[in-house]
């Protein structure tokens, strides 16, 4: 079985970050400008690869391991351009990694992006595992790039983007206002908030955050479901956020015994144990980061009062064909890593979001622009997962995410256990 973990972005990463990218393009044809480390033919496709270094964090168990995307993505294109490349071209891959990205500044992740787009001038920039939004957004809104990445944004991303970003490869790609406005209508397929007082705690960073508690609060109104109390705990500092305790008294008070923890990391840890701390043990629920396994070690001080929670994932299970493909590529070249990690998980997705941006290449016709792969990718009605079932795209629609499973955190075993394994449509 593999559970895609969805990119963790943990809170230092997940701070309000505001990228000033001006710079804009029209839609443009292949680049020849050579920018890989070996030698491409002169009418070579070339693609930007945005990379994080999460090596800090991982050798701390507070990230997951993301394997090498920028290795693997070249024998993905090495692999391509031996079955005839993209348009009768080769297929070139410039890496621009994001040095130390869990604490990379503004002006880090400014410069990278620049490298990405203005200096390398790619037919299109890959954006891959735990690159914050800030980034996503230099390339598909700054600067005009047709950018695929494979994380879940708020659709006013998509929207500012104006049809040139996309997300792929996992179901935990679908879009934030998607996944929490199907929260309610997926936890009463258990008639998990039947009879219940409900409440949400929110922290004030990252913007998604105010858009995910948007999207619920509007599912819960229009399911009848009446909202008892919500409390937003600021983000302070690396390892927690801020009056805690407030964000827990004013649960107590409402009576609120249903809480939807939109607070995500160590931010939505700190809440469960400020509840700990004052013996508060409401039914939680949660979405998103706080599933995946290496999140759900940060709840353990707190793993009696946080024991049942709901947890909404990116639908699981076997893993696909094309993932067990993507890491057989990925194992030429020395990346290798055990059905069921992180590792292989993240190592089939950047290999997804290569593959999938190839194959849009190859249907789009010629000449080959941006605008002719975005309709291509547009068209495509199934599209590859590294696990569960296929994900989808189209005109309306740029995230390719589109179920999720029910899960159930244990305190005996310290990660969320799957209840309903039938993956559920998101609408």
């Amino acid at each position: 079985m593999l559970r895609f973990v969805r990119t963790v972005l943990l809170v230092c990463i997940c701070a309000a970050l505001v990228a000033a990218c001006t710079s804009s393009s029209s839609d443009k044809k292949a680049s020849t400008t050579d920018a890989t480390d070996a030698v491409a033919p002169a009418d070579a496709v070339h693609i930007s690869l945005i990379v994080a270094d999460l090596s800090i964090l991982t050798q701390q168990h507070l990230a997951p391991e993301i394997g090498d995307p920028g290795k693997v993505a070249k024998a993905v294109a090495a692999d391509i351009n031996k079955r005839g490349g993209v348009a009768g071209k080769q297929l070139a891959v410039t890496v621009r990694p994001v040095p130390n990205t869990a604490t990379a500044t503004d002006a880090t992740m400014q410069q990278v992006c620049t490298q990405a787009t203005e200096e390398d001038k790619p037919f299109a920039v890959v954006i891959t595992a735990a690159i914050p939004v800030n980034v996503v957004q230099c390339s598909a809104i700054g600067h005009s790039e047709l950018t695929i990445t494979m994380d879940a944004w708020q659709q006013a991303v998509y929207t500012e983007a104006k049809g040139r970003l996309f997300a792929v490869g996992t179901s935990g790609s679908a879009n934030i206002e998607r996944q929490y406005g199907f929260a309610p209508a997926l936890l009463q397929t258990q008639h998990a908030l039947d009879g219940k007082t409900v409440g949400i705690l929110n922290q004030d960073q990252p913007a998604d955050r105010a858009a995910a508690a948007a999207a619920l609060k509007a599912a819960l109104t229009k399911a009848g479901i009446p909202l008892a109390a919500e409390a937003t705990a600021p983000v302070q500092s690396l390892s927690s956020c801020g009056q805690t305790d407030a964000a827990i008294q004013k649960m107590q008070q409402a009576k609120v015994n249903f809480v939807f923890l939109l607070a995500e990391n160590l931010c939505g840890s700190s809440l469960v144990n400020a509840a700990k701390r004052v013996g508060y043990k409401p039914q939680w629920a949660t979405l998103g980061n706080n599933v995946s396994n290496t999140v759900a070690q940060f709840y353990s001080p707190s793993k009696d009062t946080y024991d049942g929670a709901w947890g909404l994932a990116g639908a699981g299970g076997d893993i696909t064909p094309e993932a067990k493909n993507c890491n057989d590529i990925a194992a030429k070249v020395g990346v290798k890593f055990a059905p069921g990690t992180d590792g292989y998980g993240f190592t089939s997705l950047t290999c997804l979001q290569i593959q999938t941006l190839a194959d849009a290449m190859n249907s789009a016709g010629q000449p080959l622009t941006q605008d002719g792969v975005m309709k291509a990718l547009e068209a495509k009605s199934t599209v590859p997962m590294n696990a569960g079932p296929p994900g989808s795209l189209s005109t309306a629609k740029h995230d390719a995410g589109d179920y999720l499973t029910i899960e159930k955190y244990s305190a005996a075993r310290g990660t969320f256990e799957p209840v309903d394994p039938t993956p559920h449509r998101i609408p």
